[in-house]
């Protein structure tokens, strides 16, 4: 069972006690837009990675579950009208958090789910109306699903 989650920002460990009680196997996320660093309006994609390198390492800093890493490869839920910010992303910017969560894996052998075949989430194939997505689109054809693919090839 893994739990979606991230360390609370004003008591991780607390936060991550009350995780450990309710049992669970391993961590990781669904997305992590929201960030310290994030203001209204237009936000560079580095803010959203840059974030979640800090959860990753949280996780691991505490070190007593596996974490899965998770990409988020994009949020701008502005299609639904809920969001005062949103990220410009790149198809390279999201293949090298894809690297970068690969390499994560492979330096982290303590947090790891699956001993020796890599495993992280990529948030998501199809989230249209909140900007995350890599299937193929007409503005961007196949440049995502591209990415993901190079990406899985630097980091292994």
């Amino acid at each position: 069972m893994v739990a979606c989650a991230r360390p609370a920002r004003d008591n991780p460990k607390a936060y991550l006690d009350r995780l450990e009680g309710e049992g669970y196997d391993a961590y990781s996320g669904y997305n992590y837009p929201n960030t310290p660093e994030t203001i209204p309006g237009e936000n560079p994609y580095s803010v959203m990675v840059k974030a979640s390198y800090e959860i990753w390492n949280q996780f691991a800093a505490d070190g007593r579950k596996p974490y899965i890493p998770l990409v988020t490869d994009g949020w701008d839920a502005r299609p639904w009208g809920s969001t005062p910010y949103w990220y410009k992303r790149s198809p390279e910017e999201v293949r090298d958090f894809v690297t970068a969560a690969l390499r994560y894996w492979h330096e982290h052998p303590n947090m790891r789910v699956t001993p020796k075949t890599p495993l992280i989430f990529v948030e998501a194939w199809n989230e249209l109306g909140e900007g995350s997505y890599i299937m193929p689109t007409r503005g961007d054809s196949t440049r995502y699903m591209d990415a993901l693919r190079e990406g899985i090839a630097k980091g292994r």
